[in-house]
């Protein structure tokens, strides 16, 4: 997942003072030389004055002390909601108070509950996560409040954090373009952020439960709105972006009803929206976790819950963890933050109507197929294993027959990059474009429709363009100069951010299919 793909790139790339210039591709060695040249000069000869003239920014809950990293003010660490500890644990996120002096924004929060250590290399974490981070260009290309871009982190909603894309790199994606304020916004995860039990669900105003983390979200987005305008950035364009699990939220939040308002335009990348109904996560994931915690036959369910560790609760819940019985952790239809599952909301017209930009990768599902795939029969068995459970006893051998034509092995490499495309097909591509197609029927914004084909180069090229590889480009961390068309996919990569950022507003999609293809 993200995390591999973090270690793949940190593998691939030393970083350094200058490091980060290497982003800059132009067709010109000289040209190249040049910039580095005078970047790094910039850069030394700025940073004395830089420490002892650190950015002060004043929010509403008081000032903020934050850094300057290469051509980018950072702010992080800040929080936008109280400490979701004791008996804050399972509800809403509550305003954080006010404070007084300045308060210093230059180091990272701790990531949220999660296994610890994790395959990212994470050896700490938290339940006092709810934190964001704030990242300005010093030099700006107008004098214009900038468009804001907020970015929700993936790891199945059980792990990561909000700085997995940006640390040690927190210049490159605000630095290169002078033209965005971006925000990472930390939440809670697993069990703790969208536990869905009757106990909880019963001591809530809402009937609801299940869906703490994804409040945490729109509590991220009031504060956006509330005080991006300190910072340089416009609180009538922010565009709400996330990967993997991220997609999925980004998608609960284009139907939600609490996040109308809060945000002008989405981008979905490398997973569609989805959600289950409360009553089902209750029974297959609350319960679950409250009888495997030994509290079920407890006289308060939900305070016996609330006095385990969480250590103990993440334990339990990588244990139970299904999201095909509605064991995953992901946003709940609770009647309240999701009134139905999202892509039903969007087809109802009652969604946010927003531009959006949604794909994924060529071979997204690359992860998802066992390399064991090596025969037909291996082709065959593991096409029943991907469909049976949503055919029921719908003619398996009939269905496998067409796959198989559709997808003949003498246009892959083997049965196993078959099966790639299929999967990848079936989990991503025709999933969204029912969701591209539903969006544009039932609104007049603009839908957008990507599908992102390039690998990286060398021994990284056998991963093709796999989960979520993107990341690399929009993050600015493809620095491969060896790379022939590096200058032409950084101009894409550019094109494919900027797309949601302009003031302008597109032209409406054309008559059916209603889909503008990009």
């Amino acid at each position: 997942g993200e995390q591999r793909i973090m270690q793949l790139m940190e593998s691939e790339v030393r970083r350094n003072e200058v490091g980060c210039l290497l982003i800059f591709f132009f067709s010109s060695r000289r040209r190249h030389t040049r910039l580095v040249r005078d970047w790094s000069s910039d850069v030394c000869s700025s940073d004395l004055q830089a420490k002892e003239n650190p950015p002060i920014i004043k929010t509403e809950q008081g000032s903020l002390r934050g850094k300057r990293v290469g051509r980018a003010n950072v702010f992080l660490g800040i929080p936008y909601a109280k400490p979701p500890l004791g008996e804050l644990r399972w509800r809403p996120p509550v305003d954080c108070k006010p404070w007084t002096g300045i308060r210093d924004a230059t180091n990272y929060a701790l990531p949220a509950t999660q296994r610890i250590p994790n395959p990212s290399g994470m050896r700490e974490a938290s339940e006092d996560c709810l934190y964001l981070n704030v990242f300005t260009p010093v030099k700006r290309s107008t004098g214009k409040p900038l468009p804001v871009m907020v970015y929700l982190h993936g790891g199945s909603n059980v792990q990561g954090s909000a700085n997995m894309w940006t640390s040690g790199n927190e210049d490159l994606f605000v630095g290169q373009r002078g033209n965005v304020v971006l925000v990472t916004l930390q939440f809670r995860l697993g069990v703790i952020g969208f536990l869905a039990h009757p106990a909880l669900t019963a001591e809530s105003s809402h009937h609801s439960s299940g869906n703490y983390g994804f409040l945490d979200m729109i509590a991220g987005l009031r504060w956006v709105q509330k005080n991006i305008k300190s910072f340089g950035g416009d609180p009538n364009r922010v565009t709400v972006f996330g990967s993997s699990s991220g997609s999925i939220d980004t998608g609960s939040l284009v139907a939600s009803p609490l996040a109308r308002g809060l945000f002008h335009r989405a981008i979905m990348q490398s997973w569609p929206m989805g959600a289950s109904k409360l009553a089902v996560r209750e029974q297959n994931q609350g319960i679950v976790i409250a009888e495997a915690a030994g509290v079920s036959g407890a006289e308060d369910v939900a305070a016996a819950l609330r006095t385990l560790p969480w250590q103990d609760l993440v334990r339990i819940q990588n244990k139970v963890a299904n999201p095909l019985l509605a064991r995953g952790f992901y946003p709940t239809v609770d009647g309240w933050a999701l009134l139905d599952d999202p892509l039903s909301t969007i087809r109802a017209g009652k969604h946010n109507h927003v531009p959006l930009l949604i794909g994924a990768q060529a071979q997204d599902a690359r992860g998802r197929v066992k390399r064991s795939i090596k025969t037909k029969e291996d082709f065959h068995a593991a096409i029943d294993k991907l469909l049976r459970g949503y055919v029921g006893d719908t003619d398996m051998d009939g269905i496998i027959r067409k796959l198989s034509a559709l997808y003949p092995v003498d246009q892959y490499k083997n049965y196993f990059w078959a099966m790639v495309d299929l999967t990848n097909d079936r989990i991503h591509t025709s999933s969204n474009r029912r969701i591209a197609t539903a969006m544009a029927e039932n609104q007049d914004e603009p839908v957008y429709w990507y599908i992102f084909d390039h690998p990286l180069t060398g021994e990284y090229a056998r991963y093709g363009a796999d989960h979520p590889l993107i990341n690399t480009f929009v993050f600015q961390l493809i620095r491969n100069r060896s790379e022939e068309h590096t200058s032409e996919l950084q101009s894409r990569t550019n094109l494919v951010c900027r797309l949601l950022l302009e003031k302008k507003k597109q032209p409406p999609p054309p008559p059916p299919p209603k889909i503008k293809y990009q």
